[in-house]
Order: structure tokens, then C-alpha cells, then sequence
């Protein structure tokens, strides 16, 4: 698999498009690096795909707080784990942030530091949890379960068009709220 990860920007920028040609030809599409309405409802179809096929075993809670100055790589050298339970806290607060705005967003990287210490503060505030920017059991579960509403809504919008932009293709240098991948 050839697709590299891409800061979401909100423009579709040469990294994106590259992705786009590596998914066009892993998938059978034309490599044309224009995100059409094939290319769109096929990466939509591959989505739903992958998240619905997805164990939800990184979702549970992994026996102890997490706090700022905490890594994935400190706790697994310390044997409190061998999964990477602040990374994925991270991408359940990128993904909650883009549908609450008062959560911060949080750039996955698995060291609990002040962007995540806030993210997590601002999800407490915003769940009328003490604000301890702490991620005991009862967070983690409510983080958990505002992420699996998010990711419901995404499998299964509303109102969403199958294919954005006023059916014209996405293409190198656009941008706005379609650029998501």
C-alpha cells in the first residue's frame, strides 16, 4: 500500500493527490487523480468498508489514568501496555473535534501533551465531567462513546450528497469543506 498520511488542511494539495492516484489504481479506476463521482463513491464504499469491519478492542479502557507527560512508548516500556491507548485517544479527539468545535484539535502522535491535556479539559467541560484534563475510566468511556456517535453519523450520514462539490470533480488546489481525505 503506497497511501501516505496527509494533514487535513481543507485543500486538496499534491500529497492528496498523489493518495488519489495510488487509490484509483489499487481499486481498477482510471488514475486520473480527479476525485469524480466514481473515485468519491468508491473511497466512500472502501470507508464503510474498513470502519465497519474494524474490532473495536483499542476502544476499551486500558486499566489505569492517562496524563499529560504519558506516551505510548513509556507505558509500553514500563509494561502498563503493549497497545497504544494515548494515540487512539488522540484520533477519537481529532474525530469528536470535528463535529463539537469546542474541542480542540489534537494531532495523533501518542504523547499525551498540552494539545491532548486540552482536548481532553474542554471534552470534560463540554460532558460536565471535573475538569481534571485526566483520562480516567468514566472519560475514557464518554470520549468512547461521543467517538462511536461520530463514527455512526459518518457511516450513516443525513442530508449528505453522495458526491460534493456541485457534482464537479475535486482536483489539485481546491479547497473546502469536501477535502476530507
Amino acid at each position: 500500500n503506497d497511501l501516505t498520511e496527509v494533514v487535513v488542511t481543507g485543500t486538496f494539495g499534491p500529497k492528496t493527490k498523489q493518495n488519489v492516484l495510488f487509490f484509483q489504481r489499487d481499486t481498477g479506476l482510471p488514475q486520473t487523480g480527479v476525485v469524480n463521482e466514481q473515485t468519491w463513491n468508491s473511497i466512500t464504499n472502501v470507508y464503510r468498508d474498513l470502519a465497519a469491519s474494524i474490532t473495536p478492542n483499542y476502544r476499551q479502557y486500558p486499566g489505569f489514568p492517562l496524563q499529560e507527560g504519558d506516551s505510548d512508548q513509556q507505558l509500553e516500556e514500563n509494561g502498563q501496555t503493549a497497545g497504544r491507548p494515548i494515540y487512539n485517544l488522540q484520533v477519537f479527539l481529532r474525530a469528536i473535534a470535528y463535529e463539537y468545535e469546542p474541542i480542540p484539535f489534537v494531532v495523533p502522535d501518542g504523547i499525551f501533551g498540552p494539545q491532548t491535556k486540552a482536548a481532553v479539559t474542554a471534552f470534560q467541560r463540554e460532558t460536565n465531567l471535573p475538569q481534571t484534563g485526566i483520562v480516567d475510566q468514566q472519560t475514557w468511556d464518554q470520549i468512547v462513546d461521543a467517538y462511536n456517535q461520530v463514527i455512526e453519523f459518518r457511516l450513516n450520514p443525513r442530508n449528505v450528497s453522495p458526491f460534493p462539490n456541485n457534482n464537479q470533480p475535486t482536483t489539485a488546489s481546491d479547497s473546502g469543506d469536501h477535502i476530507y481525505f
